[in-house]
């Protein structure tokens, strides 16, 4: 299964990987239905990440990723707010909280300087535990190179804010540049149940400023999602890039219904990726369900539209899982693949499911291009929507059936399929025909059915050699059987 490629630096796809899988893996609710949650497409929730003051970057996105808790948050400072930062545990390992002008593990650069600063002041409240040490410095460059650091080691503590100055020492040439950095505890050996808070930070003796030295501007980091379903919008998000799956008034029935693009992606070292856009139910990586089921679907259907770039093909993805009391695990019994052609307006599919264990649970997943490919290049911008999505279950409505009351003829074929249906059928109103991969490749509704005498034409000349399968949809019920085409 392919969802991101086409890197323009092959040794990042491995970080990539591992990002999606905690991302995923983080993100995965067990819901009880016996249909698919939120299948309308209309319920979506904003979530928050977390706060950071630019133009500073933090901790926190590593504590985002690993699921703990976050080291540097706001806190109420000598007026205003302040920033706190502390150390936290993060995957089994302990983390100082850093903030740092710039890049985390690129020191040099920041604020652009006329003048060095004699000194640096600074509103500070702590707590460092014994054989701990905080550090506050400045960075000096010149050109991009380091030529001098003022910094300040904390320890002990100090109940309320109080402001300290540390001298800046004599620098070599002239820095045009400074970057502040801070570290709540020793980063090589850090150690928890310490805190910094810092506020109002001047340098003295220049009128050049810090950006947000006060602390007082904040950013949340938010995004949106499709409620009952994950995407990577949370790290588009986190990376000011477009998000792969938005809500759009463009539905087919009721108020909404998902926009998902192939969009570029990046990583912490801005490494770039071409990636399929894709909402999903659970985990990608594991067998895990997110969703139960109380009945075993026979059917899912829904409305899409889509616009390829190139030669790509949308993709529905569904794994099938039964708990296995022998095991004390869930195992897989069935897993599908269907791929969705390219459609200007909405239109109906339909795919039949079968299942030789009856399964308990599912995952389901949507993505704008073609998964099953095992091409590495995506192409950008391919644009699915889909509403409306469903199982259609035993108790269900419209069933599908193999049936006896169809005549199927020439079987094989090679330029009409001829259809002959039993009075009890009723009238048909769409038919669809898709390839042995689920594609579908022809839709007629009901205003261009060929039908006479109970005789329903379909056009196959164009189509080459392989079995198809056919689905007649009426008013009570859907019909469903297989044909071959040949070309001799």
């Amino acid at each position: 299964m392919k969802l991101i490629t086409n890197n323009k630096n092959k040794n990042k796809m491995k970080s990539i990987y591992y990002i999606f899988f905690l991302f995923l893996i983080s993100s995965v609710q067990l819901l009880q239905a016996q249909n698919i949650p939120n299948g309308g497409m209309e319920n979506w929730s904003t979530y928050q990440l977390f706060e950071t003051p630019p133009p500073y970057q933090t901790t926190n996105l590593q504590s985002f990723i690993l699921g703990g808790e976050y080291g540097v948050t706001q806190v109420a400072g000598v007026t205003g707010s302040a920033v706190r930062l502390e150390t936290v545990e993060l995957d089994g390992e302990l983390v100082a909280g850093i903030l740092v002008q710039g890049d985390l593990d690129d020191f040099g650069g920041g604020s652009p300087l006329t003048m060095t600063p004699d000194s640096v002041r600074v509103s500070l409240r702590y707590e460092i535990p014994m054989g701990d040490s905080a550090l506050i410095a400045l960075v000096f460059s010149n050109v991009g190179v380091i030529n001098g650091i003022a910094q300040s080691v904390i320890t002990g503590s100090q109940n309320t804010f109080e402001q300290i100055t540390f001298d800046v020492p004599p620098i070599l040439g002239v820095p045009d540049s400074v970057q502040l950095v801070v570290f709540s505890s020793d980063p090589d050996n850090p150690v928890l149940g310490g805190f910094l808070e810092i506020d109002d930070l001047i340098l003295t003796g220049t009128t050049d400023e810090l950006p947000n030295n006060d602390f007082e501007i904040w950013d949340a980091e938010a995004y949106d999602d499709l409620d009952n379903f994950t995407s990577f919008n949370s790290f588009q998000a986190l990376f000011d890039l477009d998000p792969m799956a938005t809500q759009t008034s463009d539905a087919y029935a009721g108020s909404s219904a998902v926009r998902i693009e192939n969009v570029e992606i990046t990583d912490f070292d801005n490494g770039e990726f071409d990636t399929i856009g894709f909402i999903y139910s659970g985990d990608l990586f594991s067998d895990y369900s997110a969703f139960e089921l109380d009945a075993t679907p026979q059917w899912i259907s829904g409305w899409y539209k889509y616009a390829p770039v190139e030669n790509d093909s949308a993709t529905i993805f569904l794994s099938f899982t039964k708990y296995n009391s022998m095991i004390g695990a869930s195992e897989v019994v069935a897993e599908y693949g269907f791929l969705l052609g390219e459609s200007s307006t909405y239109i109906p599919f339909s795919f039949p499911l079968s299942f030789n264990e009856i399964p308990d649970s599912f995952n389901i997943g949507i993505a704008s291009g073609n998964v099953e490919s095992n091409d590495e290049y995506i192409p950008l911008g391919s644009v699915l929507y889909i509403d409306e999505l469903s199982f259609d279950f035993l108790e269900g409505t419209k069933v599908p059936i193999f049936s006896d009351a169809l005549e199927v003829y020439p079987n094989p074929a090679s330029e009409y399929v001829i259809i002959k249906m039993d009075e009890k059928i009723g009238n048909p109103i769409s038919v669809q025909l898709t390839d042995i991969m689920g594609r579908i490749i022809q839709f007629l509704d009901i205003e261009n059915l060929s039908i006479g005498n109970g005789l329903l034409q379909i056009d196959v000349k164009n189509y080459p050699t392989g079995m198809y399968y056919y689905n007649i949809e009426t008013e009570d019920s859907a019909y469903t059987g297989k044909v071959m085409i040949s070309r001799r």
